[in-house]
């Protein structure tokens, strides 16, 4: 899987971040079918099961990109030169996002998450 990580990266090098970010996009889609095969064969995680499990982050991760686009086209209007400034909100409202699907649709899940990070 490294190996496949950074022939992505330098394939997608030469057209820019934009360029890496598809790279990686198309390594894990042409990856996935592999990874959830070995999944099966050395854990015994079917590919119901795996899907399962991964569907709240992949739902609220969704989410998140979504109101982060939407935030940079609109704020790209309000302070086209302050990237800083988008990138602090888009960050923020995004995360509020996620957190807020995950609370709403799978409430179970976000309790173990605040269980697993909770300082002792």
């Amino acid at each position: 899987m490294l190996v496949t990580v950074a022939a992505a990266i330098a394939l997608g090098s030469a057209y820019g971040p934009r360029g890496v970010c598809a790279a990686l996009i198309i390594r894990a889609v042409a990856t996935f079918p592999v990874l959830v095969y070995l999944l099966e064969k050395t854990a015994g995680i079917t590919p119901l099961e795996y899907i399962k499990a991964a569907l709240p982050s992949i739902v609220c991760g969704i989410v998140a990109a979504a109101v982060c686009a939407a935030l940079l086209k609109a704020l790209t209007d309000i302070f086209p030169v302050h990237h800083a400034i988008r990138l602090v909100v888009c960050a923020v409202f995004s995360t509020m996002a996620y957190v807020a699907v995950m609370m709403l649709f799978w409430g179970k899940n976000w309790r173990v998450l605040r269980e697993y990070f909770k300082v002792k």
